[in-house]
């Protein structure tokens, strides 16, 4: 078995090293013979030592290879590119993740504007708010009393329109002698004499003195104060209805004197009109001098 296996690699190496056309190949039993005795050494110290001169140049290639990859220099200018390498990996690395943060920052950036300028924007809002809350309660105080003031005439409207819905009954012209007679005749009654007071003030002093008194004398500014504070408490306290027909009462009262009284003395019913026309002038309070 290994005559023939070394007469198999003789038969290679003359094919592969020295280039012998398969035709010319030997026979096996000649590659034995060869190989039998002494030859057996001489052909393996062949097989071992002798190439074709491409196998030489590729062995001496790697050889020289591999000495120059042993050499101290070559190892570490390898090391080196494979540090730069590793170096060049990791600055590539970092350069996206410094982009990625810059991208993060700008975003964070723009995020923050806007809720600077959202706060900005509130802040703004809270104090038109305050500066408009402020306007409406300084509007509210000064509108506090005019409403103040329109309530109490409404409540004092509200109240006159429930007065007026009482029918008020003055009875007989000569009940007045018993002091039966309802508030409003009587308010009516005052104010009437006050304003026949007023009149005789005023024109007292003009028949004896030829002058009217003025507003501030103080005898004719009294009494004339007297009267509009008797009026304004009529028209306050009662309804304009009842307040008329007071008057129209107490003139039937006056006419009715006016009768008696003129009945004595023989004048006509004509006269008697007249007169209590007069009178009625004189009472009523469209007659108060401008």
């Amino acid at each position: 078995m290994e005559l023939a296996h070394e007469a198999r690699e003789l038969g290679c190496w003359a094919v592969e090293e020295m280039g012998v056309p398969v035709a010319a190949r030997a026979p096996e039993s000649t590659l034995r013979r060869l190989c039998l005795g002494q030859g057996a050494d001489i052909w393996a110290y062949i097989l071992q030592h002798v190439h074709s001169q491409r196998t030489v140049k590729k062995i001496r290639g790697n050889l020289l290879w591999y000495g120059h990859q042993d050499s101290p220099q070559v190892r570490r200018k390898l090391e080196l590119e494979a540090a730069v390498t590793r170096l060049r990996a990791e600055i590539q690395e970092l350069d996206q993740s410094l982009e990625l943060m810059e991208r993060d920052t700008e975003a964070q950036d723009m995020a923050m504007e806007q809720a600077l300028q959202h706060t900005q924007d509130t802040q703004r809002r809270a104090l038109l708010l305050r500066a408009q809350a402020g306007a409406m309660r300084r509007q509210q105080h000064r509108l506090r009393d005019p409403m103040q003031r329109l309530q109490n005439q409404l409540r004092h409207l509200q109240d006159m329109e429930r007065k007026a819905k009482v029918d008020v009954t003055f009875g007989s012209l000569t009940s007045a002698a018993l002091g039966l007679e309802p508030v409003v005749l009587r308010d009516v009654r005052t104010a009437c004499t006050l304003r026949a007071q007023f009149l005789q003030n005023l024109l007292l002093p003009q028949a004896k003195r030829g002058s009217l008194p003025t507003p501030h004398d103080d005898h004719f500014g009294t009494s004339y104060q007297q009267w509009l504070s008797s009026v304004e408490t009529l028209l306050t306290n009662h309804p304009p209805g009842h307040v008329l027909a007071a008057l129209e009462h107490l003139a039937a009262e006056r006419e009715a004197e006016i009768r008696s009284l003129c009945s004595g003395d023989g004048l006509g019913d004509t006269e008697i009109s007249r007169r209590a026309g007069g009178l009625w002038v004189c009472w009523s309070p469209s007659g108060a001098p401008s």
